[in-house]
């Protein structure tokens, strides 16, 4: 006599039922909501590509992109290292990353503790660790900030390994593409996010 396996399947939070449904309405209505709306907005607008440019470029400058990650918060960043320390601290701490990006899902712990490490390294800050793996890899993690936290915390998504990885699973179920767009899906579904909050 047989038996019916059960799926271990993972119970999504509210977010990520609010994310499929963002993710389903027309490109036009999201290219709408998403437009910079006064000038800080246009400022954060003008230099995303720029900055993606310059981490891309710069494969082992770090503190580059620490700065320029601090661009884009009211913070001005510590530098507690030497240059050279900073820069290998950092590189070590993708490295682990970039071994698990991929398959994120299965892999809460080792993420969980490579962000605390990038986080104490980028100033104590979450937010800019968020960012700096944005803008590292774009198409793979999204960024939040403070009224996002709280906002996704009331929808479910208490950390950031949840918003990530519901993220994605939003994303890919959808098959959620912006076509003629300059950012990822990833970056669309945080500034959908971002506007929500």
């Amino acid at each position: 006599m047989g038996y019916k396996q059960k799926r271990n399947r993972r119970k999504y939070s509210e977010y990520y039922k609010w994310a499929r449904k963002q993710l389903k309405k027309d490109g036009k209505i999201i290219q709408k909501k998403i437009r910079p709306k006064n000038g800080r907005e246009k400022f954060y607008y003008a230099t995303y590509p720029l900055i993606l440019d310059v981490f891309k470029k710069e494969k082992n400058n770090h503190l580059i992109k620490y700065a320029l990650v601090y661009s884009w918060m009211p913070r001005i960043p510590i530098l507690e290292k030497r240059v050279k320390d900073f820069n290998e601290k950092c590189q070590k701490i993708l490295d682990a990353i970039d071994k698990i990006r991929d398959k994120l899902e299965m892999h809460k712990k080792e993420f969980e503790e490579a962000f605390k490490k990038l986080k104490r390294l980028l100033n104590g800050s979450d937010i800019a660790a968020s960012k700096f793996l944005h803008f590292q890899y774009p198409t793979a993690f999204p960024m939040w900030d403070t009224k996002m936290k709280k906002w996704l915390k009331g929808k479910g998504s208490k950390t950031y390994w949840e918003f990530v990885t519901e993220s994605r699973a939003a994303i890919k179920e959808t098959n959620f593409d912006m076509k003629r767009s300059e950012w990822s899906s990833m970056r669309v579904l945080e500034q959908l996010v971002w506007r929500s909050r």
